[in-house]
């Protein structure tokens, strides 16, 4: 009787669980619960894939699409659901993409955006067209233009992304790409706005009319959003501020977002229209910074779902069928840009090295081309065998940018070390143009002394701003040489000597920068620059509190101490801070920037994982360990903070040791101290 029960019980149990089983088939039959379960996973799994092979997001989102969609593994049912989210990710990448579009910012490189930018874009459509009239005379002019606008871009988040990585934002061949990149997310939107017109002409209907009537109604557009963002917007966020509410603001920012592209849909424009009107509005306010940390997960998922839905239009038959087009149409398209962009360059009196960097990072197409060819299908401007060659080719180009970047630089590395010391030490002609360059800018330019940890970090500081010039100063041939060959502006130069000064316009700096590791060096360089331009604010970094007090006496100069050794990067934070004030940046916009640094510093493989920054911890827990037993008092805990460029309000201190129940705690351990850091990285 024991075993049949003990069997019985096994069978029960066994159909308990096949009976169950029974009801999870939405995981497993097709279906929107499926469908949105690949979706989530696929993005989830393509980004860290593909960051352990160096290379682009984009390009683990293009597979995943491939492997989930019709010709893959056909996981993905509700294609139409899927675009829909896509559709979203778009409107808040050009969202963000007019929040880096500050008036101030373009004006200020007006002639790589508007000068190269503008040429290569118009002469390299007005080619593709050309060429694709005589290899297919059955496309219709109004195709053609599409075909020539998508293809004469290239793409702002694969290059960006790379040249952030490599930190060449500060050489002559990144300025050029990210100005001609910004004029290209400039053109994207009027591309959006006529494509549907050029649909209309085709069947018949006048487009000079239909661009009439297209403008009135984007000026109609424009003039509601100014109102709205001048009068409203910047109230709305100031009321949602003083609560600090994360979820408020949150709540205010997508609202934002979505009211503005609803606006220019509503009027008969494309939804991305009001979307970037809105980011640019934006740009201007003191909440820029904050809103695109908010707004930076949402945009990257549905960004990330727009290239899985690309990834389902790219066909493997079609490829492996169609080879012999498609080839021909990525080697055309690499080599009509290359040469645009490098004759642009030329013809402007650019280095040719920068030329050669410059064009291989430009040549491959962009992913808007995929939103382009998406709505000319839609609107029966291109056929669905057409739209998938050219998309397909437009995927594999974007491939290739990993490499093309490569061959630029091995091809313009050697070339600058030929050029010998001449270059390095700021003799030759390319100086003068950078130097004239530096001295024009409206805003001024900094120069740097010194091109150790810090030194670096403040140039990086600049690039992320995107608009400031900048030159800097090395005395280690090394470093010098290294950095100049990759392009940057770094001279191997004495900058205590006054020849080397008056070359480089010292005199006319906005601010000067004094980041060296040694007391003599940095006391001669200053010492110079002070007698030699008075009026030039200088701010050094000091190595301890003695050395703070001879900068003062002697030279009447500010010094910012480091309350961490050099080896930590966390350094970098109160020494930009200062550098940003110095520069005009409100108390606002400097914590934002700072909130940045922190979360790339834990980004790129969180505290523990950054050299030297436990050991800088550490000694700042010291410090406040008075008596030695490796605890510290609560009360302690802002002025720990404040010392890592960290500064907390008493409210958010609070919040802070709520949240890790240290509240009414008498003391911190360095373990609980540690953590606390990371999570006020995130505390808002």
């Amino acid at each position: 009787p024991y075993r049949s029960s003990f069997w019985m019980v096994i069978h029960n149990c066994f159909d308990f669980c096949k009976g169950c089983a029974s009801r999870l088939d939405t995981l497993i039959d097709p279906g929107p619960v499926r469908d949105v379960l690949a979706l989530l996973f696929a993005t989830a799994l393509a980004v860290p894939g593909v960051r352990k092979m160096n290379t682009s997001p984009i390009l683990g989102f293009l597979a995943m699409g491939v492997i989930l969609g019709p010709s893959g593994l056909h996981i993905v049912q509700n294609l139409t659901a899927t675009s829909i989210l896509a559709e979203i990710g778009i409107v808040f990448f050009l969202f963000e993409m007019g929040l880096e579009l500050s008036i101030e910012k373009v004006w200020s490189m007006k002639f790589d955006v508007f000068v190269l930018g503008a040429a290569q874009y118009f002469i390299t459509g007005a080619i593709i067209a050309f060429v694709a009239s005589w290899v297919s005379p059955s496309l219709k002019p109004e195709a053609l233009l599409v075909l020539g606008g998508a293809l004469a871009l290239s793409s702002s988040a694969f290059v960006l992304q790379l040249i952030r990585d490599k930190n060449q934002l500060g050489t002559r061949f990144g300025k050029i790409a990210f100005g001609v990149l910004l004029f290209q997310d400039l053109a994207v939107v009027p591309l959006l706005v006529v494509v549907p017109l050029l649909s209309g002409a085709a069947g018949g209907g006048s487009l000079i009319g239909a661009l009439g009537q297209a403008g009135a109604r984007a000026v109609l557009a424009l003039g509601i959003i100014f109102v709205f963002g001048h009068f409203l917007l910047d109230r709305i966020f100031l009321f949602v501020t003083s609560s600090r509410s994360p979820e408020a603001f949150l709540s205010a920012t997508l609202g934002a977002v979505m009211l503005c592209a609803s606006i220019t849909e509503d009027l008969g424009l494309s939804s991305s229209l009001g979307a970037f009107l809105g980011g640019v509005l934006l740009s201007e306010t003191h909440y820029k910074h904050q809103v695109e940390a908010d707004v930076a997960p949402f945009r990257g998922l549905l960004l990330g779902l727009f290239f899985v839905t690309v990834g389902f239009s790219i066909d493997l038959r079609l490829l492996a069928s169609a080879w012999y087009e498609i080839i021909p149409i990525i080697a055309a398209l690499l080599v009509i840009k290359i040469v645009v962009v490098g004759g642009v360059c030329q013809l402007t009196k650019q280095s040719g090295t920068s030329s050669i960097q410059a064009a291989t990072l430009l040549a491959p197409g962009g992913e808007f081309a995929f939103v382009v060819f998406g709505l000319a299908q839609k609107l029966m401007l291109l056929d669905e065998n057409t739209t998938k060659v050219f998309v397909s080719a437009t995927a594999i180009s974007m491939a290739l940018i990993p490499v093309l970047g490569k061959l630029g630089e091995k091809v313009a590395i050697p070339i600058r070390r030929r050029r010998g010391i001449q270059s390095f030490a700021g003799k030759d002609e390319e100086v003068t143009k950078i130097v004239e360059q530096a001295a024009k800018s409206e805003k001024g330019f900094v120069v740097v002394c010194g091109y150790g940890l810090i030194g670096r970090t403040i140039c990086s500081l600049l690039d992320t701003e995107g608009d400031w010039e900048y030159v800097v100063f090395e005395n280690n041939p090394i470093k010098a040489i290294t950095a100049r060959a990759s392009g940057l502006p770094v001279f191997l130069a004495d900058c205590s000597r006054r020849e080397v000064l008056e070359k480089f316009k010292v005199g006319e700096a906005k601010l000067v920068i004094i980041a060296m590791g040694q007391k003599k060096e940095a006391n001669n360089v200053a010492g110079a620059i002070s007698r030699y331009f008075p009026d030039v604010p200088i701010l050094v970094r000091a190595l301890d509190d003695e050395h703070q007090q001879h900068l003062l006496r002697s030279f009447g100069l500010d010094a910012v101490v480091p309350t961490l050794p050099p080896d930590s990067v966390m350094l970098s934070l109160p020494f930009g801070a200062e550098v940003l004030r110095r520069l005009g940046y409100d108390e606002t916009e400097v914590e934002l920037l700072q909130e940045e640094v922190r979360r790339h510093v834990y980004a790129e493989g969180g505290m523990s994982e950054v050299s030297g920054t436990d050991k800088a911890l550490r000694d700042v827990f010291q410090r406040f360990d008075k008596d030695g037993n490796g605890c510290i008092d609560v009360e302690d805990l802002g002025k720990m903070f404040e010392s890592l460029g960290q500064p907390c309000t008493d409210d958010q201190l609070g919040r802070l040791l709520s949240t890790a129940n240290l509240k009414g705690a008498s003391g911190v351990t360095f373990d609980r101290f540690k953590q606390l850091v990371k999570e006020s990285m995130f505390q808002n």
